[in-house]
């Protein structure tokens, strides 16, 4: 059932239409001695009657496609309707990391990786005989 009080498009051009035949009823006829209007024959006029009719066609059609166009987004109104700040807080506890084992088992080798990393020696060192001294015993020399 289709809301009359609601601001559409639809219930804007039926006003203008409306509007329309409101003009016709104000303009007096002077072809009759009796004060008359047009209203009679505009109603009768078969070609006019032809395009409201193609007016209202495309109206539907248009509110058709446009319910399919939003009904693709209403599936994301949870972006705009909720407080993303409670969605997030349920996010978490919904989905506790610390449960996660994907999340274990990378943080498990991510470590692997660090422990390797130390116990191996550097590459640019290799085959030097003499340890460097650290940089504040040679300046204690040097100065």
């Amino acid at each position: 059932m289709k809301d009359s009080s609601r601001l559409s498009v639809i219930n804007s051009v039926q006003g203008w239409i409306s509007d329309f035949f409101q003009y016709s009823f104000f303009i007096t006829r002077l072809d009759k001695a009796e004060p008359s209007d047009y209203l009679q024959e505009l109603r009768d006029y078969f070609e006019l009657k032809e395009v409201l009719s193609l007016i209202s066609i495309n109206l539907e059609s248009i509110e058709r496609e446009g319910r399919l166009f939003n009904d693709q987004f209403n599936k994301y109104s949870y972006l705009w309707l909720e407080d993303p700040t409670k969605t997030f807080e349920k996010f978490l506890v919904e989905n506790d990391p610390a449960e996660d084992e994907f999340l274990k088992e990378e943080a498990a080798k991510e470590e692997d990786q660090k422990t390797d990393i130390s116990q191996k020696e550097n590459p640019l060192l290799k085959g030097v005989k003499a340890k460097i001294p650290f940089l504040d015993l040679f300046d204690d020399k040097i100065t």
